[in-house]
């Protein structure tokens, strides 16, 4: 590796060292790293793989932190899931196709692309702006306890009118 400065790694050889790397991090750094390993083969600015045991489950940072998600592609795929309260994720860029659950809450969209998702709101502070794109038949999903007057909806009727908005089981007027 000295020699060649890296150059001759194979994409095995770089996931080996990726978990080396995070096996060594949590041995030092325990309360920050750690748990169930969790990776993604990235290439050409898509995740070409993404491994995630069945058991495990996200853990987003600290209260009070801002998680960010920049220029990812999220295809048929678990979204990393609901936000934290006291957490606020920013998520721009990104193109996200054929989820099933998309949770906006405390979430920030600038900029990201939605098509075949169905995404969900429970009623928190949310921000999908109309520098996003939702299109192929996406609908928003309003939980059981969310008004259809509610601020965060009506912002985002103005900003989506072919958007489809359902809530329980029916379409909110």
């Amino acid at each position: 590796m000295k020699t060649d400065h890296g150059r001759l790694l194979s994409l095995s050889d770089l996931e080996q060292l990726a978990n080396d790397v995070e096996y060594t991090t949590a041995k030092l750094h325990p309360a920050e790293v750690g748990g169930p390993l969790q990776s993604a083969t990235l290439g050409a600015g898509k995740i070409r793989k993404f491994e995630q045991p069945n058991d495990s489950f996200y853990l987003p940072p600290a209260p009070g932190m801002l998680e960010s998600v920049i220029r990812s592609e999220f295809r048929g795929i678990f979204f990393i899931g609901p936000v934290r309260e006291g957490i606020v994720r920013f998520i721009a860029g990104s193109t996200f196709e054929d989820i099933e659950d998309l949770p906006i809450d405390n979430t920030v969209f600038v900029g990201n692309k939605f098509k075949h998702c169905r995404i969900t709101f429970q009623g928190a502070v949310a921000l999908l702006d109309g520098s996003n794109s939702i299109g192929g038949d996406s609908v928003i999903d309003l939980g059981p306890n969310v008004r259809s007057d509610n601020p965060v909806v009506a912002h985002i009727r103005r900003s989506f009118p072919n958007l489809v908005v359902k809530q329980s089981h029916s379409t909110v007027h």
